[in-house]
């Protein structure tokens, strides 16, 4: 009898023993690929959160998906552990379908929910996730899974010129992000799938734990702030070089290798030497000499190898909190506590990281000229709590080779060869210098926001590209801080359009931003501060030669107070008279045609618009917002010097509460 038992069960156990085999595979792509949606749907919740707020000026009830990020609360109220394979699925499968669905063109109400319910079924997914996994994976296979999913971020967003290319493409057509996201969508869900078959006929059994409530306290106010200095800093080039005034080729080009150089480093005997606990220690001290090397310092090619170090270590810490969990076995709840004060934490700087910019709209004036002080805060919350866990309570084991050396191998080539392919694959190659008429052009880009709501670089570029200006400035063009996810416009534009560029303050200034593109190349570039009680705003100059003769070109972005601009108005009236070349002035300059600043400063240049035959009060001229046109703020000002043979406006766009403003400028 027990014989003729056990051959009927023979098929089932040959079938278990093979799902097992392969679990670490599953487990793998599920770690990886989980944190690259959580990535991904995290930057866009803050951004689409943000831009919701930005359009009232004032914080409004759409901040409330930010509770998302707490998510894991609800395993306080969990059914008994047998039921935490079903939970990780149901979160699994939400967060795959919420990301499936971003691929879509939704309205911003509807995208902002799918990333709410990413993020949020994304904490439950983790909490559940490092509860199930540690029986059946290693700490540094789980590192290497999570650092994976970051490099296929970094490295996505690398090959798309900072816009990912999983979430943007590389055509206005998005095929290639929907096909990506589908690829990418589908693998996950058949993961989850497999590794549900296996979880749910042998979950892991919550043992007595051993883990501490202050370790929890102190591990969660660390993750929290590490999370903040990588995600807002360290892990986009962009922003670094943005912060810093670097090469950003050479940034991105030295991330990829780090992140590429710690997955390559996992397959040698020499893993051992990075996961000790003096090594983790060591790693996070580079990690925030890093981050304030990026805030303080202004040599570029210092903080670029500080970061890559940062970068390189970044796994390791990752690997040291899994450590610490399945070392002391921390439940499902202590595991869910140390999520949640990481949440609170990281939600807590993000909030005043935005306010630093945007204090003037929330009237928190103490956060002003803040950025950099609240990165030292970050760092220092990094420091102080992440490395008191470790002494005394972890212990150091040898660590074995990956169970799966091959696919660790493959994504570390793919990561080195895509990640400088990307970095070194953007080239800018303006034509040959045109005599005769000058096309220019004037763009507030409202901080990269359509009038949708979405972040779409493709419907900015539209209405550039039809005009093909030969000098072209933009405002509110910084977007290299997470509240407009992390990616550069100006960069971006620069190489679509084949064209030189200088960019006005350092993001670290928190300045909206203000940026000359130009087909000439670039001269005297200077960025000045004008006087400003309000938020700071900037005059930025750079001269070109047309017609053997030097051109200064000024972009400027006016306040919003009548007192701001009155002083702006003098000041680059002053700035204008130091300078003997003939200008054009072009920008947002926050006042109508009959201000009193219009009126003075038209006492001095020509307005384009009425010196090409138009009234300056004629509504065909007016430019702001783009759904209603119902002021004239942006303006295209030139020397007597110059003669405008025509100036326009660019209708039907939507890319930005601005329309463009563009003019064909000759010599008189």
């Amino acid at each position: 009898m027990e014989t003729s038992i056990e051959k009927k069960d023979a098929p089932s156990c040959r079938f278990m023993a093979k799902c097992k085999a392969r679990s670490d595979v599953l487990l793998f792509v599920l770690i990886m690929l989980a944190v690259l949606f959580f990535l991904e749907t995290s930057r866009e919740l803050l951004g689409a959160t943000y831009n919701m707020n930005l359009t009232t000026f004032s914080i409004n009830s759409s901040v409330i998906v930010i509770l998302l990020f707490f998510s894991p609360v609800l395993f306080f109220f969990k059914p008994q552990p047998l039921r935490i394979p079903l939970l990780m699925a149901g979160a699994g499968l939400l967060l795959g379908l919420a990301r499936l669905l971003m691929a879509c063109s939704l309205p911003v109400e509807s995208y902002l929910v799918c990333n709410a319910i990413a993020v949020g079924s994304g904490g439950i997914f983790f909490t559940a996730l490092i509860l199930e996994s540690r029986n059946h994976f290693t700490s540094l296979e789980a590192a290497l899974a999570a650092a994976s999913g970051v490099s296929i971020d970094v490295v996505s967003r690398i090959l798309g010129n900072t816009f990912a290319v999983t979430l943007y493409g590389v055509t206005a057509h998005d095929t290639v992000s929907a096909v990506l996201t589908v690829v990418l969508v589908a693998l996950f869900l058949l993961a989850l799938a497999g590794w549900y078959c296996i979880a749910r006929v042998s979950p892991s059994k919550e043992e007595p734990s051993q883990f501490r409530l202050s370790s929890g306290v102190f591990l969660g106010f660390g993750m929290g702030a590490l999370a903040f200095l990588v995600v807002g800093f360290l892990l986009y080039p962009n922003t670094v070089a943005r912060w810093v005034g670097g090469n950003y080729t050479e940034i991105a080009a030295l991330e990829a290798a780090a992140l590429a150089a710690f997955l390559a480093v996992s397959l040698t005997p020499y893993r051992k030497h990075l996961l000790t606990n003096h090594a983790l220690t060591l790693g996070g001290l580079l990690i925030g000499i890093a981050a304030l090397s990026m805030a303080y310092l202004s040599a570029p090619l210092v903080v670029a190898g500080l970061t890559a170090l940062g970068v390189f270590f970044l796994p390791a810490q990752v690997e040291g909190i899994v450590r610490h969990f399945s070392q002391k076995k921390a439940t499902s709840k202590q595991i869910a506590l140390v999520m949640l004060l990481g949440a609170f934490v990281f939600v807590i700087l993000i909030f005043l990281s935005v306010f630093s910019l945007t204090w003037a709209f929330v009237g928190l004036s103490f956060l002003r000229d803040q950025g950099r002080t609240i990165i030292l805060c970050a760092v220092l919350l990094f420091l102080i709590f992440t490395p008191i866990p470790r002494y005394g309570h972890l212990k150091f084991e040898p660590f074995a080779a990956p169970t799966n050396p091959f696919f660790v191998a493959s994504i570390a080539v793919l990561v080195l060869i895509g990640g400088l392919a990307g970095a070194f694959g953007y080239t800018v190659a303006p034509p040959s210098s045109q005599e005769g008429t000058l096309t220019v052009m004037t763009y507030n880009l409202h901080q990269g926001y359509s009038m949708d709501g979405r972040i779409d670089p493709w419907q900015i570029l539209e209405p550039i590209q039809d005009v093909s200006p030969d000098i072209l400035v933009l405002q509110e063009s910084d977007m290299n801080r997470v509240s407009s996810t992390n990616v550069d416009i100006v960069q971006w534009l620069s190489c679509q359009l084949d064209m030189y560029y200088y960019f006005g303050p350092s993001t670290g200034d928190q300045i909206y931003g203000v940026s000359i593109l130009s087909r000439f190349p670039l001269s005297n570039m200077v960025t000045y501060f004008m006087p400003s009680i309000e938020d700071q705003r900037v005059l930025v100059r750079a001269d070109i030669q047309w017609s053997s003769a030097t051109l200064s070109i000024y972009a400027v972005h006016m306040g919003l107070s009548e007192e701001d601009r009155t002083a702006q108005i003098a000041f680059i009236l002053n700035i204008l008279n130091q300078n003997k070349n003939p200008a054009l002035l072009m920008g947002d300059t926050n006042s109508v045609p009959d201000s009193p600043q219009i009126v003075k400063i038209t006492c001095e240049l020509k307005d384009a618009w009425v010196a090409a035959g138009n009234s300056p009060l004629d509504p065909a001229g007016n430019t702001f917002d783009s759904l209603e046109l119902n002021k004239r703020i942006d303006y295209i000002l030139i020397s007597p010097h110059l003669r405008a043979a025509s100036c326009h406006v660019v209708r039907g766009v939507y890319g930005s509460d601005h329309i463009p403003v563009w003019a064909e400028i000759t010599w008189e």
